[in-house]
């Protein structure tokens, strides 16, 4: 049984084969040790219940997939799969940022017999601590259906009874009675936010075939409709890490704020009515303004472009069925240099944000990629310029799972493919707090200011100024 790819699966196949892109991660810490035989039987559980848990993607002939853009790919659900082949536990002298990096080069390969596309790693620490890593590709996920996977699991070793190990955590002639007779759609397919304007793809084709016209067009409705926030390129270029880096390794920084200065700063975010998410975003700005920027580059006062990640299941009431698959959209920004602006910035990221959710344009321009080849629509990431400045993802708060297994603590990674220079992600729990994941390219740990690493600077001046940004104000 198989089923043909939808426009969103196939991008995410050209991120992974091309190696543009590794993986994401939802690590969590539980308030219970688990055993490999209890872990086994937990996961057993959650994929009896969700069957999307065993599928991958498989080519479907020899055909080169430049040549057919991905459509020489289907999904199936596989046979069997062994514990021991996407589960490991593994000895750690400490857990931290070296152990985000490492994870970053781990990816979960397609058109592989038997394996789905997500794993899991138990890391267990000297203290008799464990984190538990699952990481996954977006192909089928997302940052929320991962955290879902990880709540899913917890119920499930709350519910445990079975003492001896459990080979396989699923085989289709055991497990599955009877199967499904389709394969479940792809979640975009199965959703209508997804769908671009008549507009937007006449604009497509302009741009394709009438370039110049297209540009004189923008042009003038730029003339018609001046935004003050539109940065001047000529004075304030966009950032570029000035040289190209193909490959994917990152390096990471984590910043923890305990529940007592998370409380603190979510109270100056409703007294000012904007979210965690503005409030970071544009920080993290300031303080890359301030170190990394000039460090690469004093002679200039940088724009910057960057995206936050916008959750589709917010249109959906609760009980949804899309808990798994990819349902997000990016809200893309270009924003003059920060200045002495931050908390105008908070509320124009703000402002912005709420405006693409309304509209859910973001999700119309996205769907617009079904009208590329991704095989070459990513050439344009493998120049400096190519790349993003930033990336802000916010999970939001884990919830208590009330059972007798649950998340107390959590971190959020996400790679920074080709086609970002620094990635930031947020996850909230009640009692570890809030703890930041920045991902970065390893060659800004070259940068120095003197004896110190620009990075670290960078790293010490955000976590003091989002603590501190409220009192500044008064």
């Amino acid at each position: 049984m198989s089923r043909k790819l939808n426009w969103m699966e196939r991008y995410y196949i050209s991120r992974n084969t091309n190696d543009y892109y590794t993986n994401f991660n939802i690590v969590a810490k539980y308030n219970h040790r688990i055993t490999p035989t209890l872990l086994s039987h937990a996961l057993h559980s959650v994929l009896q219940e969700n069957i999307w848990l065993t599928y991958n993607v498989f080519k479907s002939d020899s055909r080169a997939d430049a040549e057919t853009n991905g459509h020489n790919w289907e999904l199936r659900s596989v046979d069997q799969i062994d514990f021991e082949e996407v589960v490991s536990f593994e000895k750690k002298s400490q857990f931290g940022e070296a152990t985000f990096a490492e994870l970053n080069r781990y990816k979960c390969p397609m058109n592989v017999d038997n394996l789905p596309l997500w794993r899991i790693i138990v890391y267990e620490l000297p203290n008799d601590d464990q984190y538990i890593c699952a990481y996954f590709d977006h192909c089928l996920y997302d940052g929320l259906s991962g955290l879902e996977f990880q709540k899913d699991l917890v119920k499930a070793l709350s519910e445990v009874k079975e003492d001896t190990p459990l080979e396989f955590i699923y085989d289709k002639n055991r497990d599955s009675h009877p199967l499904p007779k389709s394969l479940i759609p792809a979640t975009t397919d199965q959703i209508n936010i997804y769908q671009p304007t008549y507009y937007q793809i006449l604009s497509h084709y302009f741009n394709k075939y009438l370039p110049l016209v297209s540009k004189t067009w923008n042009y003038l409705i730029s003339l018609i409709l001046k935004d003050p926030w539109k940065p001047n390129l000529n004075v304030n270029p966009v950032f570029t890490p000035g040289r190209e880096y193909p490959n994917t390794e990152i390096s990471t920084g984590l910043i923890n704020f305990n529940p007592t200065e998370v409380q603190k700063i979510y109270q100056y975010c409703k007294s000012q009515n904007i979210t965690l998410t503005p409030y970071f975003h544009a920080i993290c700005l300031k303080c890359l303004e301030d170190t990394i920027f000039p460090a690469i580059d004093p002679s200039h006062k940088f724009s910057s472009t960057s995206i936050t990640a916008i959750n589709g299941r917010r249109y959906f009431p609760q009980g949804t069925p899309f808990r798994y698959g990819c349902i997000i959209a990016p809200d893309f920004l270009s924003l003059p240099p920060v200045l002495d602006q931050t908390r105008s910035f908070m509320g124009r990221i703000q402002t912005i944000l709420n405006s693409q959710i309304k509209s859910r344009l973001s999700f119309r321009e996205m769907a617009m990629l079904q009208y590329f080849n991704f095989w070459s629509f990513f050439e344009r990431y493998k120049s400096p310029q190519g790349r993003c400045t930033l990336t802000v993802s916010n999970l939001g708060r884990v919830p208590d799972s009330g059972k007798k297994f649950k998340i107390v603590d959590a971190y959020f990674g996400l790679s920074t493919g080709i086609m970002y220079n620094f990635v930031l992600n947020m996850i909230t729990t009640e009692e570890g707090g809030l703890n930041v994941n920045l991902n970065y390219l390893p060659a800004y740990e070259e940068l120095y200011a003197g004896e110190k690493k620009v990075m670290d600077v960078f790293m010490a001046r955000f976590r003091e100024k989002l603590l501190n940004f409220p009192e500044e104000q008064n």
